[in-house]
């Protein structure tokens, strides 16, 4: 899910044992990070994710308990899920998601917003390197999270209609979580409804989970050969 997380300075210290930065460095950090945004808000996605990058570099300065480099790890994140062009080789791509899993936790703790942002992103890229299970589990772990904190916001309800829609269409596309195929229905009909509340009738989004919705049910009715498809990951 390409989510852009605002990158701001005002970070104060996590605890008494925080790096200091030069304040240079910052505002290097935070050059890298403009111009990222303004690349992909100008499509270029290449040139975005080669200045999150750049922005990683600096980030990591500031320790593993920074916010900053919280929100660079999930905005790269986003970036080589958008491109999803194979440049990362699969040791790189879990180096990646591991660092960002435990920057996140150490951040903002298991029950929040952006941590199930962040297992989403992480689930959806390790779909790509054919890490179905891993995949399926980070994908449930965000979903839980949103459930348990529940708190109805906007961008609440947008990460919980991803992620639901996410795991229905990794369930169904993987012939190795075939036994599922009942939650997805669910998944994916409960998608469905936030989908439409958000976007409306019509929106490219809710199309693609309705016709995984009927997909699924289809399927389950008929009881016909599985044959999994793919559904393109939001």
């Amino acid at each position: 899910m390409l989510e852009v997380v605002p990158q701001t300075t005002n970070q104060p210290p996590q605890d008494g044992g925080a790096p200091v930065v030069d304040k240079s460095r910052v505002r290097l950090w935070q050059t890298h990070c403009d111009d990222a945004v303004r690349f992909l808000e100008e499509g270029q996605h290449r040139k975005a994710r080669q200045k999150f990058r750049s922005a990683l570099k600096e980030a990591t300065r500031f320790g593993e308990s920074d916010e900053r480099l919280a929100s660079t790890l999930l905005n790269l994140l986003a970036c080589e899920i958008e491109l999803k062009d194979g440049e990362l080789s699969r040791e790189e791509a879990l180096e990646l998601i591991a660092l960002s899993l435990r920057v996140h936790l150490n951040c903002y703790g298991k029950e929040s917003e952006d941590t199930a942002s962040c297992m989403l992103n992480v689930g959806i890229l390790l779909e790509a390197y054919d890490q179905f299970y891993q995949a399926n589990s980070s994908i449930e772990q965000a979903i839980a999270i949103l459930r348990s904190v529940e708190t109805q916001s906007p961008r609440w309800s947008t990460l919980l209609c991803h992620s639901l829609f996410n795991r229905a269409a990794l369930i169904w596309s993987s012939e190795q979580l075939r036994p599922k195929r009942e939650e997805a229905l669910s998944l994916a009909e409960e998608s469905y409804k936030l989908a439409v509340e958000l976007y409306g009738i019509g929106d490219d989004l809710v199309d693609a989970i309705r016709s995984l919705r009927d997909s699924i049910s289809s399927s389950i009715e008929d009881d016909a050969e599985f044959e999994p498809e793919t559904f393109t990951l939001f």
